[in-house]
């Protein structure tokens, strides 16, 4: 498999500049930044009466506002702007307070078309189903290893449900494993 870092170059003020995807030490702090944001966002995608009711969905929904999250947030957005434009343009770091609204905007939308890109998302939802399917998160049970409580006698005589492993025999069943 080969990914290929996501760029864009944009003409801004005249000047090219070549927007890229953000590496991961600096993707791990815009996500800390991220992370002050997003409270109410995660809290209304888990708490709507409408809204996914599995991990996974929830974090697909999560996913698909997240540009227009960051593109509400003057801090997050200009720093994602900073760091993807990062190295500078001509050596010379990108000078917000210059940029018109529209440069900015343009820088913007490169950046989070770059951060954002469809592989990302893809991946971002494949694992969040991934770790919904291993710790069996919000969902019927996907893998032949998850729990399910079965109506069973114990081995102390005592009626109840228990905790048994989807893939083995009902403790009451005349079957044989083979």
């Amino acid at each position: 498999m080969t990914i290929l870092s996501p760029q864009k170059t944009v003409h801004v003020g005249g000047i090219e500049v070549t927007v890229r995807d953000l590496p991961w030490p600096i993707m791990k702090q815009f996500l800390d930044r991220l992370s002050h944001q997003v409270s109410g966002l995660i809290g209304s995608a888990v708490s709507s009466p409408d809204g996914p009711k599995d991990a996974a969905a929830i974090g697909s929904k999560f996913l698909d506002q997240l540009p227009g999250l960051v593109g509400n947030s003057v801090e997050l957005s200009e720093y994602l702007v900073l760091e993807t434009t990062n190295p500078p343009i001509n050596h010379q770091p990108i000078t917000l307070n210059q940029l018109t609204s529209t440069e900015f905007l343009t820088l913007l939308d490169a950046s989070l078309e770059v951060v954002f890109n469809e592989e990302f998302v893809r991946l971002g939802k494949s694992v969040a189903e991934r770790v919904q399917g291993a710790f069996n998160l919000g969902g019927p049970a996907r893998t032949a290893t998850a729990l399910s409580a079965r109506p069973s006698t114990s081995s102390s005589g005592k009626d109840g449900p228990t905790r048994t492993r989807v893939d083995s025999p009902s403790p009451n069943s005349s079957s044989s494993p083979t």
